[in-house]
């Protein structure tokens, strides 16, 4: 299956509540694949997934969850994702914007989540937030592991058209680690927190703590 190992939902509302999705498997969004649908997950689940790159278009993102948005917005609470796996970007969760879309996260654990170790490195982070207007509070990213930074990575677009917003309270970043290779020169950077292109917003009250890049 190209994306969403559990759930593919193209369009329209999908609201996901008092769940465990674990142990699917897809090319991309290893359980859930909320692809221009405005998604809601509550008090749920998602563990031992993998996003494993395989088939056409599949690129290994979200390893539990992809979310992908056109004018739509993602809201979660109360939501741990652990012991997923992804070939490249989001061990956890891949949020993709246009223009800023809203995503709320809210009283979430990233847990101990991993990118597929490869030759030459691909593997990225536990969270990724393309040209998104993210919103993170009472969030833990701890324990995850990757080939360049494990932690969040934010990614804004080259023009302030293409945006990304940030606003992170209560955020504990911890004890994320980057492989290490051999070749030192292919070991990653920013291991809490990678932030690239153009990024609006703040960051207040956060521990980033014990990540090793």
């Amino acid at each position: 299956l190209e994306s969403g190992g559990a759930i593919c939902s193209l369009g329209g509302r999908l609201v996901i509540a008092r769940s465990v999705l674990d142990g699917n498997r897809a090319g991309n969004g290893g359980a859930v694949a909320a692809i221009g649908t405005e998604l809601t997950l509550l008090r749920s689940q998602l563990t031992n997934n993998q996003a494993v790159g395989q088939g056409s278009g599949a690129q290994g993102i979200g390893g539990a969850l992809l979310v992908s948005q056109e004018g739509q917005s993602a809201g979660m609470c109360q939501v741990t994702m652990s012991g997923n796996q992804a070939a490249t970007f989001g061990t956890a969760m891949h949020l993709q914007g246009i223009k800023g879309e809203a995503m709320t996260i809210e009283q979430a654990a990233i847990l101990d989540n991993l990118s597929l170790d490869s030759d030459p490195p691909s593997g990225g982070p536990a969270v990724f937030l393309g040209i998104v207007t993210a919103r993170l509070s009472s969030v833990t990213v701890a324990g995850n592991q990757g080939e360049f930074n494990p932690g969040i990575w934010v990614n804004g677009g080259d023009e302030p058209a293409q945006a990304a917003t940030i606003a992170f309270t209560n955020v504990t970043i911890a004890q994320n680690r980057v492989y290490q290779h051999v070749d030192s020169a292919s070991d990653g950077v920013g291991a809490a927190l990678w932030i690239e292109g153009v990024i609006r917003g703040e960051i207040v009250n956060c521990t980033l703590a014990g990540n090793l890049g």
